[in-house]
């Protein structure tokens, strides 16, 4: 068993699915275990401070969260799906992991937005600065 609250970052790309099954798989082979799958939605801060999402973005955000219900619908009550905003999705999934006392994150090696190093920027700041263990899937 790799945790019993397991903490899933979730983006929509071919990796963060696979670390979804993964958490998934854990599910099925260990009754006690939890899984709290978080979908992250970037925002820009304008030089005010107010935080803007793009009509096009949110319809994009609202189409991946509605795929991912579907994906867990048949994963029972011990799935718990959260959808948080910020600036910075590493903060966000270090936070909230923090927060509810998770124990193990699992993540993509590199979400949508490509690769510019072995490990996407999301991946590489939740392996620097959690303070639980991290799943890397690639």
């Amino acid at each position: 068993m790799l945790g019993s609250k397991i903490l899933v970052g979730y983006d929509g790309a071919e990796l963060s699915n696979r670390a979804l099954q993964t958490a998934l798989t854990q599910l099925r082979d260990h009754p006690q275990i939890t899984v709290d799958v978080l979908y992250v939605e970037e925002v820009a801060k304008l030089s005010n401070g107010v935080e803007v999402l793009d009509d096009n973005v949110q319809q994009h955000n609202d189409s991946l969260f509605t795929q991912l219900q579907h994906k867990v619908q048949d994963s029972s009550a011990r799935v718990h799906l959260h959808r948080l905003s910020g600036q910075n999705t590493s903060y966000v999934l270090l936070r909230f992991a923090e927060e509810h006392n998770n124990d193990l994150i699992i993540v993509g090696s590199r979400g949508l937005t490509g690769i510019r190093e072995f490990l996407g920027s999301v991946s590489h700041a939740v392996v620097q600065h959690s303070l639980v263990p991290v799943l890397i899937v690639k």
